[in-house]
């Protein structure tokens, strides 16, 4: 808005320079000629009688700035008008009411003064028709010693109508001229108006328009004044804001979709498998301790399936919803690793792999809940010992990056292809199906643990090569002792 107030001031300054440099060409051009764009508007004749009172009027101006109040009061109205031969004086007076000799104090000035305040204010000389008084013409000046005194003339030989028109013309142009200084101001502040403000506002009213009826695929252009380019940064914002809600909603919606059916598949696996062993227990087929036994196992082997399938669905709900509360305490970098390490190193050594935790372990505090970050631990490792097809390497590294503290745990296992290495942390995604199935697990235990670092406040990144290994890195937040 600042902005704006300062164009329409400069706007205003502008014209007024142009409107006083059109009134002194124009007057000068119609004092010179009597003509205004080729256009004679004044007679030589009419123009000459108007410089004679002119002339007139300037000589006895002269005379009374000439000598002091006391001086001109003892010169008689007479012997200045011999003087100057003027022949039009009637009356000189002061303004506390002391009249020249000779001057003729009967006459009616009441025009003549109406017409001298009109015409000494400059706003009523342009708005109220300025017309000579017909009877007698009142001017003022001051003397030597800035007395101020009122010089009351006749027309005489000068001609009413001539004068009156000649006036009117000037006045009149003078007017014209202020009406075309306005129009060059208007103009601009108008076109800057629109372009600043109104335009603007429009395409805003457009984006909301627009944003109401669910249309969100478009930018919202920001221009104008400084207000309204906040006001558009506001609605681009907006909907942005809306564009990224809408997608999280589709992208829930069909990862919603995706979990009912990932589950329906992987629920019906064991329960039909689990249906078919007690159909044939209950048709006699089981009729030796042999295959009852194994009937019997693999019943209970699809039972703990379902069982650890369904907690892992619960748990990933639960953090999902952020209904989960974790029960973090204050843990020594160090201490945290060995305790989390401990029995971890004593699973990779006895499953025959080479274990190995790279020191110095940077020291930290750091705010968590021991229990739950065991769990992704022992997930990202169980990961690592299922996939190998032959005992390799497990490397665990910490360091401290950013304000995070960071465990890196890396194997020399098949490692993950470049495509799939994005979908990893989903719930349910396996690269290979089939594979998976054979390997057992719900399909939720990475997506668990990604979600488990998140409610620390973390992150937690994939790096791998197909056949050379992969790399799981976790970064938690830097506590405070």
């Amino acid at each position: 808005m600042n902005k704006l107030l300062y164009r329409v001031f400069t706007y205003m300054l502008f014209a007024i320079f142009i409107s006083l440099i059109l009134v002194s060409s124009i007057e000068m051009q119609l004092l010179d000629n009597g003509k205004f764009l080729e256009r004679e508007l004044i007679a030589p004749k009419e123009l000459s009688v108007f410089y004679n009172f002119i002339n007139d009027y300037v000589n006895l101006r002269g005379y009374v700035e000439g000598h002091t109040l006391s001086e001109l009061m003892t010169t008689s109205v007479n012997e200045i008008d011999k003087t100057y031969q003027l022949n039009d004086i009637v009356a000189i007076y002061s303004s506390d009411g002391k009249w020249l000799p000779d001057s003729d104090m009967s006459i009616d000035l009441t025009n003549a003064k109406k017409y001298y305040e009109i015409n000494n204010n400059p706003i009523l000389r342009i708005l109220l028709p300025n017309q000579l008084p017909k009877d007698y013409y009142l001017s003022q000046a001051k003397t030597l010693d800035r007395k101020e005194v009122f010089v009351v003339t006749s027309y005489g030989n000068f001609g009413y109508e001539t004068l009156n028109k000649c006036i009117a013309i000037i006045y009149k142009m003078r007017f014209f001229t202020i009406i075309l200084a306005l129009l060059i101001t208007f103009v601009p502040v108008a076109i800057s108006l629109a372009v600043s403000y109104l335009i603007p506002l429009k395409r805003l009213r457009r984006a909301a328009d627009t944003i109401a009826v669910g249309d969100l695929n478009f930018n919202i252009r920001t221009q104008g004044l400084d207000e309204i380019k906040e006001l558009g940064k506001s609605f681009e914002y907006m909907r942005r804001e809306l564009e990224e809600s809408r997608k999280r909603e589709q992208y829930l919606k069909e990862s919603h979709q995706q979990l009912i059916a990932n589950m329906s598949h992987d629920l019906k696996t064991p329960i039909t498998s689990v249906k078919g062993y007690v159909e044939a227990l209950l048709d006699g087929k089981g009729n030796n301790p042999e295959r009852m036994e194994k009937y019997l196992k693999t019943i209970q082997s699809k039972t703990i399936y379902l069982n650890a399938m369904i907690n892992d669905l619960f748990l990933f709900s639960q953090l999902d919803l952020g209904e989960y509360t974790l029960e973090k305490k204050l843990w020594d970098s160090a201490e945290f690793i060995k305790i989390l390490m401990e029995p971890i190193q004593l699973w990779v050594e006895d499953a025959g792999w080479h274990f190995e935790i790279r020191t110095p372990i940077p020291k930290a505090p750091l705010y968590i809940d021991m229990m739950r970050i065991s769990q992704v631990m022992e997930n990202i490792v169980q990961n690592s010992l299922k996939y190998a097809t032959m005992p390799g390497n497990l490397t665990v590294e910490c360091a401290i990056t950013n304000h995070y503290f960071c465990v890196s745990m890396s194997d020399t296992g098949i490692g993950i292809s470049q495509d799939a290495l994005p979908y990893v942390f989903e719930p349910f995604y396996r690269e290979d199906d089939s594979r998976s199935q054979k390997m057992g697990g719900s399909g939720l235990g990475l997506a668990i643990c990604k979600k488990i670092v998140e409610l620390h406040g973390g992150q937690v990144k994939a790096e791998s090569e197909l056949g050379k290994g992969t790399k799981i890195t976790l970064y938690f937040p830097l506590g405070h002792y």
